[in-house]
């Protein structure tokens, strides 16, 4: 999106806005999927989940460091389904060269604001682009590291998005995949005890 455009669509949003926008968003989706109830304990974990990822100046489940520990060639990367653009902001702001893609519409728009209302460098509007992983909009051989943390289990297709990882991967690029697995006892998303390969729809 063009910056003053977006500059003008969010001038009245300040970081206080942008933050209830998340909040309500992450509340949003809480209820619909995951049967979200009002509780004391649940009520905490929501601001803990928003707080954590509205603030985008700490290494979240030290992806980061992850990287940094294995290679001293980052290069460019990716980051397939970059939800609000936690991993790719604070990539930005310590110089990395990282990109996102993201299907859901309103964490695009979330990240455009935190730009917006952080005052955070144009060119970061170019970073984050809506699009799935089954049909990655970038050129064969594009990134040095291609990473997704908690998505495959959420895909239409597993098969075709590890193919376009693979394809837009330099030869001798890093694949960082993160997904839980479904042959344990606990479900993350629900965050209950969980008997492994149980339907999902029971939870």
């Amino acid at each position: 999106m063009h910056f003053d455009k977006c500059q003008s669509e969010f001038s009245n949003i300040n970081l206080q806005k942008t933050k209830e926008y998340l909040y309500k968003n992450i509340l949003y989706e809480t209820e619909k999927y995951y049967g979200f109830k009002n509780s004391r304990d649940n009520l905490k974990w929501l601001h803990m989940v928003t707080n954590g990822w509205f603030n985008d100046q700490i290494d979240h489940n030290g992806r980061w460091k992850m990287i940094t520990d294995r290679t001293n060639n980052i290069g460019k990367v990716l980051d397939v389904a970059s939800g609000c653009g936690t991993f790719v902001f604070h990539g930005l702001h310590n110089k990395y060269k990282v990109w996102g893609i993201e299907p859901e519409e309103w964490k695009v728009k979330y990240y455009q604001m935190k730009i917006i209302s952080a005052d955070y460098p144009k060119y970061y509007l170019n970073h984050v682009i809506r699009g799935t992983g089954e049909y990655l909009p970038f050129a064969d051989k594009s990134f040095d590291i291609v990473t997704t943390y908690q998505t495959l289990e959420h895909v239409q297709s597993v098969k075709k998005c590890i193919y376009e990882m693979l394809r837009v991967l330099k030869p001798g690029g890093i694949l960082y995949l993160k997904c839980p697995g479904y042959n344990c006892f606990y479900e993350p998303h629900y965050r209950i005890p969980f008997l492994p390969q149980m339907n999902k729809n029971l939870a």
